[in-house]
């Protein structure tokens, strides 16, 4: 076991040669610490800061979005009607990309990092949850907000707010998964 504080433990708590599955090892936190001139960033950094950012893009927006949809609740139908316009664009064109880098990015990363596999919990984890949100936003949520923006443009009120109470459901239901996929990569259960 790694001990920590150690220059091990600056590289996921992972020593040195189990890190990158490349012939030369990275350049240490130690030896080359962040803000240094002249110091590039390694492959799975890259990936990693990739990953992060865009996962950083779908929970954080989806959480904002969730907040804001509660706030509607009592906002007049002109209101509504711009909401739903902005979170059809943003669901579609912002929050599915995000979805779509975060996977692509990630996977790169258990590719180049030795100590990442796919069989491990916390991968598993986060490629169910990252799978079963996009799909369910892709097929349900995006059609949904489509849905909502032409109820509202034709003044059917009613009707869109039964589609925006279930359409809300599951959107808090997909940021509880959000959450628990970061919870996941996070804690890393499994490594």
């Amino acid at each position: 076991m790694v001990g920590r504080g150690t220059e091990a433990d600056l590289h996921f708590g992972l020593p040195e040669g189990v890190l990158y599955r490349c012939a030369d090892p990275p350049p240490t936190a130690l030896s080359s610490p962040v803000g240094q001139i002249g110091r590039k960033m390694s492959q799975p950094e890259l990936y990693g800061f990739i990953h992060v950012v865009a996962a950083i893009v779908w929970v954080g927006g989806s959480i904002t979005a969730q907040i804001l949809a509660w706030r509607l609740k009592s906002a007049d139908p002109g209101h509504r009607l711009g909401f739903a316009r902005d979170m059809r664009f943003v669901s579609q064109w912002i929050f599915l990309p995000a979805a779509l880098i975060a996977y692509l990015f990630g996977s790169l990363m258990v590719e180049e990092v030795a100590a990442f596999d796919y069989d491990q919990a916390w991968i598993i984890i986060g490629t169910a949850g990252l799978f079963i949100a996009f799909v369910t936003a892709a097929a349900f949520l995006v059609p949904r907000s489509r849905k909502v923006v032409r109820l509202l443009e034709s003044g059917r009120e009613p009707e869109a707010g039964a589609v925006i109470a279930r359409v809300s459901i599951v959107a808090r239901i997909l940021v509880v998964i959000l959450i628990v996929v970061v919870w996941a990569m996070v804690a890393k259960p499994g490594l």
